[in-house]
């Protein structure tokens, strides 16, 4: 059975770990298609729509000219769909391959309340518990509550850089330019 690797996130701004990550993805011989997916709008990121400027950065950094990838930019400028909306809709779409959800440590970490962060999305117990994760080391990920279906990304080594510390740098580099 090949796979399918779906990678959703803000990617506000895309950042050399998300490249790292989708160029990883590419290399690994059972995923027969990475589908790299920006969210929607989210109710904490309202600067998210109708950003010309963010879809215009992702396509320039995260786009690759190759047959197995696709980057899906449908949803831009709606309001976010839930993560298990997608992984039904692509279960969907490729019956006959096991899609997994491509993420971080970090959704793992065992949290006070004895459960991850995955758990508290929208259905998202019902996601931790049936859905297929690849995931990724993330520095500082703590105790983890691994999901029952997972595989770790191998032969990664992880770039300490989230797209908040990103915006952060451009932010003082600007300010510095002025």
């Amino acid at each position: 059975m090949n796979n399918i690797a779906f990678y959703g996130g803000s990617f506000n701004p895309p950042t050399i770990a998300h490249k790292a990550i989708i160029e990883h993805l590419l290399q690994v011989p059972s995923f027969e298609k990475v589908i790299v997916k920006p969210c929607g709008v989210r109710r904490d990121k309202p600067e998210l729509r109708g950003s010309e400027a963010r879809k215009k950065r992702i396509i320039e950094e995260l786009s690759y000219d190759t047959e197995n990838y696709h980057l899906d930019l449908t949803s831009l400028n709606e309001d976010m769909r839930p993560t298990i909306i997608e992984w039904n809709d692509l279960c969907s779409q490729y019956s006959k391959n096991r899609v997994y959800i491509v993420c971080g440590t970090d959704l793992f970490s065992l949290e006070r309340w004895g459960g991850c962060q995955i758990e508290r999305w929208i259905e998202g117990q019902t996601l931790y518990k049936h859905a297929y994760f690849y995931i990724f080391q993330r520095p500082g990920s703590g105790e983890l509550k691994l999901p029952p279906h997972y595989e770790m990304a191998s032969e990664f080594t992880p770039i300490n850089i989230s797209s908040s510390e990103q915006r952060r740098k451009e932010e003082n580099q600007e300010s510095i330019d002025a």
